[in-house]
């Protein structure tokens, strides 16, 4: 479970809503803007028609102010990464009349751990890599919580990372991928190309490759796929550092994307309410997936089925082969953030605070689990526990088993160990979790978080 087991959760700005409903727009206030007139998920000016930013002065990837100096605001006073007017009522704002969860890092200020939210975490192993708004990224040790190694090199916010074949890759607002050196923290690689914010990322190994003659030599070292909020997705050699293919087609901000390595196919969902499908390696778009009615925020690719998750509350089951929606799973009362499929179930995070559990198959709500008070951004399943992680700050541990109609046993124990997929001991993770509980005491992951800690809540039952 990515973000919330060192950090607060997901930044939801990275969940940009396209199409919200009336009373949504009135609780959940656009996540990098103040303006009263504001209609874009990313932009306030009244001229915006763009999924990021079409004022014909604007000169910053993501804001449309001809004086803003900051990457996410479009206030001349801004001096925040995110916002800092006294107006905003954002809940990432560092404004000082700001009592959102998500600000009070910037009173705790330590040279051991970063200076802004996190954006988004990897666990590797024994190890934990998070990057954030304070355009670095740290690797992390995941007993000790301390600082192993600082990568800086991005000019401004992270949004993501991925370590896959002892290489670490990230994307930023500054309009480029990177690729590091994992050990010396070195840039290897600079992907350039994008037109504004890079968002979603990731990797093709060679060896998941074709290996034809002809396609050998691009293949090398693999490929990356990135997109971004310029409408496009980009295809890079990853030895080379060249763009290999450019997919277009999306007439808005690419938020997601996943790939079938074995058919060296990418499925991309973005802000004009599609999701397609595109050949990596000829660049040519195989098919378009057209039902919803906002913002596609999230994927997950199980066997032939692609899982979407919308703005308009929804969840969608399509034929990746065909583009053939077969079912459709509602009871969202708020945009659809974050999508996990285990054993014939699949779990939903919401906007509305709650997770849920239906029959991947018939499509049949089976629970509800409540207790967050903000946006889940992220899900995990291990074993028979579920872990959703939420803007609130908390990590809440819920029993799923009994989901099928099999009596229930009894609940899990507080040990994280089945959260890490490495050699971590599980009888340490205790140790720990027994730190974040205490309410005289710090989370040992201290430095990670730089604000409160980390609330990791006993499992619920539904």
């Amino acid at each position: 479970l990515t973000p919330a087991c060192f950090k607060h959760s997901l930044h939801p700005a990275f969940f940009p809503f396209q199409t919200l409903f009336p009373e949504e727009k009135q609780q959940l206030a656009s996540p990098v803007c103040s303006s009263p007139v504001c209609s874009s998920p990313v932009c306030s000016s009244p001229l915006c028609s763009s999924p990021v930013c079409s004022s014909p002065v604007c000169s910053s990837p993501v804001c449309s102010s001809p004086v803003c100096s900051s990457p996410l605001c479009s206030s001349p006073v801004c001096s925040s990464p995110v916002c800092s007017s006294p107006l905003c009522s954002s809940p990432v704002c560092s404004s000082p009349v700001c009592s959102s969860p998500v600000c009070s890092h910037l009173s705790c200020p330590s040279s051991a751990g970063h200076e802004s939210y996190v954006t988004f975490c990897q666990l590797e192993d024994e190890a934990a890599f998070t990057c954030s708004a304070d355009c670095t990224i740290r690797r992390w040790d995941v007993l000790t919580g301390q600082c192993l190694q600082v990568y800086r090199g991005h000019t401004s916010i992270v949004n993501r990372i991925l370590v896959a074949n002892n290489q670490l890759f990230s994307s930023s607002y500054d309009r480029t991928a990177r690729v590091w050196s994992l050990d010396k923290g070195q840039i290897s690689r600079e992907f350039q190309g994008h037109r504004n914010c890079v968002l979603p990322l990731a990797y093709s190994a060679p060896w998941d490759l074709p290996s034809a003659p002809c396609v050998e030599e691009a293949v090398a070292g693999g490929l990356l796929v990135t997109g971004s909020t310029d409408g496009t997705a980009k295809v890079w050699q990853v030895a080379s550092g060249c763009c290999h293919q450019t997919l277009r087609g999306h007439t808005g901000a690419v938020l997601c994307l996943v790939l079938d390595t074995p058919g060296h196919t990418a499925f991309t969902g973005s802000t004009d309410a599609t999701i397609r499908a595109w050949d990596i390696l000829s660049g040519e778009q195989l098919r378009v997936f057209r039902e919803h009615q906002g913002s596609v925020i999230c994927l997950e690719l199980v066997n032939r089925f692609v899982y979407s998750g919308s703005a308009d509350r929804t969840v969608k089951c399509w034929l990746a082969d065909t583009g053939e929606c077969v079912r459709t799973f509602t009871a969202h009362r708020r945009n659809v953030s974050a999508l996990k499929y285990h054993a014939g179930t699949l779990f939903t995070g919401s906007g509305d605070a709650c997770a849920r559990a239906f029959d991947a198959q018939s499509g049949e709500l089976r629970r509800v689990f409540r207790g967050h008070t903000f946006i889940i951004n992220c899900i995990q399943v291990h074993g028979q526990v579920l872990y959703t992680a939420s803007h609130d700050g908390a990590l809440r541990l819920w029993d799923v088993r009994g989901l099928r109609g099999a009596p229930r046993p009894p609940p899990p124990t507080r040990s994280l160990s089945r959260l890490f997929s490495n050699k971590v001991p599980g009888e340490k993770l205790q140790v720990t979790v027994s730190a974040v509980k205490s309410s005289s005491s710090r989370c040992r992951e201290k430095h990670l978080l730089q604000e409160q800690p980390l609330q990791v809540e006993q499992p619920f039952q539904s």
